[in-house]
């Protein structure tokens, strides 16, 4: 399975502080001031948890930024991409020209993942409205106790409030600023740090990578597109930015309501009804299980999983129908990385932000998708992807949550189209 990365060239941002390292003759440091405007979720060295002693650490954005750079570096082949990513930073036993040291870190208390989703009616100092409570839960859902496992304990991974300096020491001769630029750059606006970035937590700010004014912002990440060569993923399209700021928190809880109201109500379901969506259908029918009141083929589904093309694995969870509950992943691996990003772009002083949603293309998507079910099941079934996940005819039905916003079965561009409905342009 492919890596995901993004390709988009960016104007350059202001020059940050710099100076020359005293007793590294030959070397520069740039320092930043960053801090999270969303929470975030884990960061230290066991996953999930918040560390008490580093919140954050080097070597997980040296990680991070190697990622970004990937993504702005216009490498003609995977092999020259190898050979710049190891000259710059490092391979395990090849040490990089680019250091990155943390240091200045400031960290609320790490809160107990439990009893944080529980109370959800605040966060991150800032009281939500229902509406933002319901989006709050559905984004942060893998914080939430287990319903079976009664041996599991509740970790303390999520951080309110983060900020640090982040020093990045390089050789002054060559162009290796501009590969630390181009990092930065995409880290700040489009990445995080912690668990669950693609939706929106641990969202950061940088005043030298961020953008100045609203006006900026909405049209910030906007830049002639490219792919790479020789199969290297991928490219990035114009981010859909909804023109109406508001503080950070409220400006991420905003691009994941689109992703909670299309996957569930009211574009997914209506109120407490069963699913517009054909999976559900789909398995009833290949395991022949379930109340007989809900054998009926609603949704005219033929083994359709479009919702697949939204990230895997899903985790399928009936009430009352646990025969028929089941994991949806790609074959041969446990999981596909979401193609969708909603977060909050900060602008200004980082006290605003606007509500923005990423679409990354897969140059090649998995050929198969195998539904894996429990013992009662006769099989697990494997699907080929273009007929299981994009399937026209799914949007053909009269509930189709695809009805109207994609011609192909695509989820992804329906999706899309759902929230240019909402405002999104």
């Amino acid at each position: 399975m492919r890596t995901l990365v993004p390709t988009v060239p960016l104007p350059d941002p202001p020059a940050p502080s710099e100076l020359i390292r005293s007793g590294r003759a030959g070397h520069k440091e740039l320092t930043f001031e960053i801090r999270a405007i969303t929470p975030v979720i884990g960061a230290g060295y066991e996953a999930g948890e918040g560390d008490l002693v580093t919140p954050v650490r080097g070597g997980t954005i040296r990680g991070l930024l190697r990622h970004w750079w990937r993504a702005f570096y216009n490498a003609r082949s995977i092999d020259s991409l190898r050979e710049k990513e190891k000259t710059l930073w490092g391979w395990a036993s090849y040490p990089g020209l680019i250091d990155v040291h943390v240091h200045h870190i400031k960290a609320s208390d790490p809160k107990d993942n439990w009893t944080l989703y529980e109370h959800l009616d605040r966060l991150g100092g800032q009281t939500l409205s229902t509406q933002e409570q319901d989006t709050a839960k559905y984004v942060l859902f893998p914080l939430q106790k287990p319903r079976q496992n009664r041996d599991a304990r509740p970790k303390r991974g999520v951080l309110e409030q983060l900020s640090f300096q982040l020093t990045i020491r390089y050789p002054v001769e060559g162009d290796t600023e501009k590969h630390v630029r181009a990092a930065m750059r995409g880290w700040i606006q489009f990445g995080g740090i912690g668990a669950r970035t693609t939706r929106g937590c641990g969202s950061l700010y940088c005043a030298e990578f961020s953008p100045q004014n609203i006006q900026q912002a909405r049209s910030w990440p906007v830049a002639q597109l490219f792919e790479v060569a020789d199969g290297w993923p991928v490219y990035l399209k114009p981010p859909l930015v909804k023109p109406t700021s508001g503080r950070p928190l409220s400006a991420w809880l905003a691009a994941g309501q689109i992703l909670r109201e299309f996957r569930q109500h009211p574009i997914g379901r209506t109120g407490r009804s069963r699913s517009h969506w054909p999976e559900p259908d789909s398995i009833r029918q290949f395991t022949g299980l379930g109340p007989s009141a809900h054998l009926d083929n609603l949704t005219h589904a033929d083994q359709n999983y479009p919702r697949a093309e939204l990230g895997l694995p899903i985790v399928f969870h009936f009430k009352g129908e646990l025969e028929n509950d089941c994991n949806l992943e790609p074959q041969g691996a446990t999981r596909l990385a979401s193609p969708l990003i909603f977060k909050a772009l900060a602008f200004g002083d980082g006290t605003q932000a606007v509500p923005i949603i990423l679409n990354l293309h897969y140059r090649s998507w998995p050929a198969n998708v195998e539904v894996k079910g429990g013992s009662a099941w006769p099989s697990n079934p494997v699907l080929d992807w273009k007929t299981a996940v994009l399937d026209p005819a799914v949007a053909n039905y009269q509930k189709s949550p695809l009805r109207g916003r994609t011609k192909r079965g695509s989820a992804v561009e329906a999706l899309l189209n759902y929230a240019r409905e909402k405002g999104f342009q």
